[in-house]
């Protein structure tokens, strides 16, 4: 009896230590998953900071020299990925603007103005929720002169009619992007408007498609927008006027943009075209503005630390009522100088000048000139981070 009992002890001490072998292997199994999965985690920090001395020959009647943007707008983020597993990743971005020269947020209340959104990526695209901008800034924005080689804000539209330059912002934005397929790529996106009883008031939304090539790219997008006054960047107030379409806008039910642009490189020279239609409808069904947008321009590069740039834009705008057409021209240069690759300075120039049923000029941001003529020239700092 005693043997045996003596060997059923023995048995039972082997194999509880063989128990917790095993156990203490799947705990050490079970942290190093997580070590891997934390070690596969990542946030970035992100941001540009440009600030310069802006010159403007007519600010509402007078010259005037301020600080100022003119090249990028200032803004920092927060980016972020964790891979879950089955080449899906957990992606966020957290970003906001802000004025350099005085500190404060480029949106009042709102730390992150610019989006704030999380979603799932896939071998089958990426799908995410919150606030976003339009399809323009997604297929087209990068097709555009101001981007393509720095032409900066000025080369932007009459006060970013079409939102190429990214001035809209969405909020409760569900969107879809698609993998890439050598160089082509689409998506669309739809804005919830998020009123009871009203499914369509101020919802939006877009799609577009695009090609990215070393030597050649395009991009064309459509963006829907219901009653536009909510999401516009540069309404009418108490301190400044959109000659151009603020009144537009303002009692507008929708706004519609098509927009298609292209690149083309040859060596150190850079080309790019853009063509924009934005028309503003009132409730009735009556176009109370339309805007055709025709943009060309060009750069080049001596060597890695020198770029110059020119641009040449023309608008061809009809108002409700007003049987004359408007015209806004307006030419710009552009010149950088490299200090690295995050850190650069420039210097620009752009003259605007209107005719027909417009009586006064007005670069974006700025109040309007109190003639048919505005003349800004600039110089500044920008470093990206």
């Amino acid at each position: 009896m005693n043997v045996i009992i003596s060997s059923l002890c023995k048995e039972n001490r082997y194999v509880s230590i063989r128990s917790a072998n095993r156990i203490l292997g799947a705990a050490l199994a079970i942290l190093g998953c997580h070590t891997v999965a934390h070690a596969q985690s990542s946030v970035t920090l992100y941001g540009i900071i440009d600030t310069g001395l802006l010159y403007t020959n007519n600010y509402a009647g007078s010259a005037r020299t301020a600080i100022s943007t003119m090249q990028t707008s200032s803004k920092y983020g927060l980016q972020g990925s964790e891979d879950i597993g089955g080449k899906m990743k957990i992606i966020f971005d957290l970003e906001g603007g802000f004025n350099p020269g005085t500190g404060a947020l480029s949106s009042a209340g709102l730390m992150f103005a610019k989006r704030t959104y999380i979603g799932l990526s896939s071998p089958y695209g990426t799908l995410t929720v919150g606030r976003q901008y339009s399809a323009m800034l997604d297929w087209v924005h990068w097709f555009s002169v101001n981007q393509i080689f720095a032409g900066g804000i000025p080369g932007l539209y009459v006060n970013d009619v079409d939102d190429v330059g990214g001035d809209m912002h969405f909020n409760n934005t569900i969107k879809y992007k698609s993998p890439d397929f050598n160089g082509v790529s689409f998506g669309g996106q739809y804005t919830l408007g998020g009123q009871a009883g009203n499914f369509s008031t101020d919802s939006a939304w877009g799609a577009g498609a695009a090609y990215a090539g070393s030597v050649f790219g395009a991009g064309v997008a459509y963006q829907h927008i219901q009653n536009p006054s909510t999401y516009t960047a540069y309404p009418n107030t108490a301190t400044y006027t959109n000659v151009f379409w603020g009144a537009a806008v303002a009692a507008a039910q929708k706004q519609d943009i098509f927009a298609a642009g292209a690149y083309a490189n040859w060596g150190s020279l850079t080309t790019a075209l853009l063509y924009s239609r934005v028309t503003f409808t009132s409730p009735g069904k009556t176009i109370l503005a339309k805007f055709n947008n025709y943009q060309i321009g060009a750069s080049y590069s001596f060597g890695p630390a020198i770029q110059v740039g020119a641009f040449y834009i023309f608008s061809d705008q009809t108002t409700a009522g007003v049987n004359e057409h408007a015209h806004i021209q307006q030419i710009g240069l552009v010149g950088h100088y490299f200090l690295s690759k995050s850190t650069d300075l420039y210097a620009l120039t752009s003259a605007q000048a209107v005719g027909g049923s417009l009586h006064q000029a007005q670069q974006i941001a700025l109040q309007p000139s109190t003639t048919s003529r505005q003349f800004i020239a600039g110089v500044g700092i920008r470093k990206r981070f």
